[in-house]
């Protein structure tokens, strides 16, 4: 990269990825994007166990949503899915134990999960669910 585009980047990184980027930005969020019904919606969390993952899947359950912990670690995995639980109230929060760097451990789990039971995407009782916002119901996905 030439000097110049890294010095154009470097400049973006300040203004809009530091603390004080995020407080210009927060200006402009509409807290009501936030109020959403999540009841009976499942939602599948990798890295579940902390972090950005573990705070997303806290918020889900408060929301009454269907969690999904996917975890590398068992053991910290249901450490943090008793917290979700005593935090929140929802006794709908599941872990699964996945290592995601390792593609065929990610289609068996795919399958296992499918031929369980327990998504609601692949519900029979519920066979005509129009996609929402044009999205196919198999792939949806947080992608920044």
């Amino acid at each position: 990269m030439s000097i110049y585009r890294s010095g154009v980047w470097f400049v973006k990184g300040l203004r809009e990825y530091t603390k004080s980027g995020f407080q210009s930005a927060s200006k402009n969020f509409n807290n009501a994007d936030l109020e959403v019904n999540v009841n009976d919606r499942a939602f599948m969390i990798t890295g579940a166990n902390s972090g950005i993952g573990k705070c997303a899947a806290i918020t889900i359950a408060q929301k009454g949503g269907i969690v999904h912990m996917v975890c590398r670690d068992v053991t910290r995995g249901e450490e943090a899915r008793q917290e979700i639980i005593t935090q929140t109230g929802n006794q709908d929060v599941h872990l699964h134990q996945l290592d995601m760097s390792k593609p065929r451990d990610i289609f068996k789990f795919a399958k296992s999960f499918r031929e369980s039971g327990m998504c609601p995407a692949y519900d029979p009782a519920r066979p005509n669910r129009q996609p929402v916002q044009g999205m196919n119901f198999h792939v949806k996905t947080i992608v920044p």
